[in-house]
């Protein structure tokens, strides 16, 4: 995957899917959006091991659960402020509230995990463990590489009090530049302190895009509660 995926967002709704490299069971191959009668005929023939649902509109809940036998892991996702995504949580295995801006980076952050991963890869189990029964939202942030520890921290404090509340944390670092493993494991251990009440997940995957400013590399973190 080389570019980042483009939704229409005047439809009701979308499906995302991630299916399965045929060499491995851990590793995704691809990721791509699909029409309702698309997924429906590629589901019937194998199970996406991950769908991700996407609503710009409220819609009945048993018919959006319908969907859930239909892939292996399949999550909500709520991009309208309209629509209440604790409703949906009994629908899926988990649910994030993003909104509309956030989709491209809610992309990179998943072809990071799963498909463009980098020095430190999460078990696919362990990521679906940290949205399973969740309702999770996304935070982004550009870190500079030249002032690494003082706009990691400006980043913290602007969300210290949903990490400190947060049920479960997966925290995504999506870079082409060449960091070091022990800058890493600062950003690691510098977002556990802020978060002591759960355990710090992390991944890190390669930028699909170029960037502008090759000083800058992006942090996501997913904070379910």
């Amino acid at each position: 995957m080389n570019t980042i995926l483009e939704n229409n967002l005047m439809l009701p709704y979308q499906f995302v899917i991630l299916t399965k490299d045929k060499t491995s069971s851990n590793k995704l191959s691809k990721m791509e959006i699909l029409s309702y009668a698309e997924f429906v005929s590629i589901s019937a023939q194998i199970k996406p091991a991950i769908t991700f649902f996407i609503m710009n509109t409220p819609l009945d809940v048993e018919w959006v659960a319908h969907f859930r036998p239909m892939s292996e892991s399949f999550y909500v996702i709520t991009i309208n402020d309209m629509i209440n995504p604790y409703k949906y949580q009994h629908a899926a295995d988990g649910v994030i509230d993003l909104q509309e801006e956030q989709l491209p980076d809610f992309y990179q952050a998943i072809s990071s995990i799963c498909i463009n991963y980098g020095i430190i890869q999460i078990d696919l189990m362990d990521f679906r463990r940290c949205l399973e029964g969740q309702i999770s939202k996304l935070y982004t942030y550009k870190l500079n590489e030249g002032n690494l520890e003082s706009s990691l921290h400006k980043f913290l404090d602007m969300n210290k009090q949903n990490l400190f509340n947060a049920k479960s944390i997966l925290a995504v670092i999506t870079t082409g530049l060449a960091l070091k493993l022990e800058q890493f494991v600062m950003i690691g251990e510098e977002i556990q302190q802020y978060a002591p009440n759960t355990i710090v997940n992390m991944a890190t995957g390669l930028e699909i895009n170029e960037t502008e400013n090759n000083d800058l590399f992006s942090l996501s973190i997913f904070i379910g509660k």
